[in-house]
Formats: C-alpha cells, sequence, structure tokens
C-alpha cells in the first residue's frame, strides 16, 4: 500500500513545480522519507521507490534550503547502495540539489565522502549511473570556491574525466570538456594539476575535432587554462603540446561561429 502511493506522489510530484509545491507544503513527505532512512527499516523496493519520488521533489527549482537538507540526507543515505536503481535517482537527486548559484549550498552539499563517492560512480559501466554522475560533478565544479574544486581534484576527479573523455558519445565528452573548463577557470594551482594529467593532451586533441560543438568546449577549456596560468604554466602549456594550442586558437578564429 506505501509503495502504491509513493508511486502517486511521484508521478504528481513530476508533472511540475506547481503540483510538487503543493505535495511539499502540504504533506511531511520528505520528513516521512528521512524518519524511514533513518531507522533502517525499510526494504530495498521500497527504498527504490522513495528515490525516484526524492528526484521528483527536487527535479524543479524553488525548493527551500530545509528541504534540501532533508533531501540531501535521504539521498546521502541511499548513495552508499548497491542498487543500480537507487543510485541512479540518487545521483539525480544530488545533481538537482547542486544546480544552484548558491555557493555555499554546494559547498555544504559536496563534503568528501560524498565527493569520492560521486568520483567512484563516474567510473561505473552502467550508462544511467556514470550519466548522472557526470552531471552532478559538473555542476559541483561550477562552483567559485576553490576548496569545493580541491576536494573533488584529491578525489582524482581528472582521472575519472580522462577516460570519460573517450567516450563515443559526443554529449558525453562534451559535458566532460563543460566540467575541465570549470577546473581551468581555477586558479594557478588547479590549471597546473589539469596540464599535469593525461587528460591535457586529450583536451588539446579535440581542440581541432571536427564536431564544432566538442571542438568548442575543447578551446574553452584550454583558453581558460591560458588566461589563468602564471607564465612558467603558460609556456609549460605551450612546449607541452609543441605550439599547438596557439595554431588551434587561430583555427578557432576563423569559424563562423
Amino acid at each position: 500500500m506505501i509503495e502504491q502511493i509513493l508511486w502517486f506522489v511521484g508521478n504528481i510530484s513530476g508533472e511540475n513545480s506547481h503540483f510538487r509545491n503543493l505535495i511539499v507544503e502540504h504533506t511531511k513527505l520528505i520528513d516521512t522519507f528521512l524518519r524511514l532512512v533513518e531507522r533502517q527499516k525499510i526494504s530495498r523496493y521500497l527504498l527504490r521507490t522513495m528515490c525516484w519520488v526524492n528526484s521528483n521533489i527536487f527535479r524543479f527549482k524553488g525548493f527551500t534550503n530545509n528541504d534540501a537538507e532533508a533531501g540531501l540526507r535521504v539521498a546521502r543515505a541511499a548513495l552508499f547502495s548497491e542498487d543500480i536503481d537507487i543510485i541512479s535517482d540518487t545521483l539525480w537527486t544530488i545533481s538537482y540539489l547542486v544546480d544552484t548559484d548558491d555557493d555555499n549550498l554546494i559547498a555544504y552539499i559536496a563534503q568528501q565522502d560524498l565527493v569520492n563517492k560521486v568520483i567512484d560512480h563516474m567510473g561505473s559501466k552502467d550508462l544511467c549511473v556514470y550519466i548522472p554522475a557526470l552531471r552532478v560533478m559538473g555542476n559541483i565544479l561550477s562552483a567559485s570556491d576553490p576548496a569545493v574544486i580541491e576536494r573533488c581534484l584529491w578525489g582524482n576527479v581528472l582521472d575519472q574525466l580522462t577516460n570519460l573523455m573517450y567516450q563515443t558519445n559526443h554529449n558525453i565528452v562534451k559535458e566532460s570538456l563543460w566540467a575541465l573548463s570549470n577546473i581551468s577557470a581555477g586558479p594557478c594551482s588547479h590549471i597546473e594539476r589539469l596540464v599535469h594529467s593525461e587528460v591535457f593532451d586529450r583536451v588539446q586533441a579535440l581542440t581541432t575535432s571536427p564536431n564544432i560543438d566538442i571542438r568548442k568546449e575543447a578551446t574553452f577549456v584550454m583558453c581558460n587554462a591560458v588566461t589563468g596560468a602564471d607564465f612558467k604554466i603558460r609556456t609549460e602549456i605551450y612546449e607541452k603540446t609543441s605550439g599547438a594550442v596557439l595554431r588551434s586558437f587561430l583555427k578557432a578564429l576563423r569559424i563562423n561561429d
């Protein structure tokens, strides 16, 4: 009975923000989820449905920080599950929560243990897991707080992004490049980590990609790196690419876009 009710509520809350707000404002749904999870007396099937409903609740913007905090606690409890469906819906929930301009909220959510787990899931073989994990990481890396980016770098996010950059799916490569452009837009220490990683050569190669969207994103990564770097790192970039970085910039100037 509980699971059937949750399916009903989940379908309604996933329709639009108006219905979602009605459910959140006039029920104790999120608090109920939290109590059930904290008791740890819940079946895998019920937890799976709860995580799906939780993702529908936060799909639309306009939730309060209190609701976000409660939803995050539910998501954190489910993130360490071994069930693929639970992990997938949980990652989507977190991706919605960190899709914000509020750096304080991103910093609160992106604690080191959560960041490490998300990075682990970026290496999953399951498409339904590594795609939302990549979205979470991209949103976290968009924060302007260098300390948040540092947590991701310490979690070896560059290694996982390197693997994703060789995907045949252009959208995944494009989103990976967007994540890298946020790193290269940071301080010199972050740019230096990027330049010294394996992913740097792949980014440079993609600045001449025949796919214009990928080419633009790769060029953004390199532009950010060159612009934000000091003289030492700029020289290193030039030497490491044997001058190809400048040639790719010059070719980009001739693109009618």
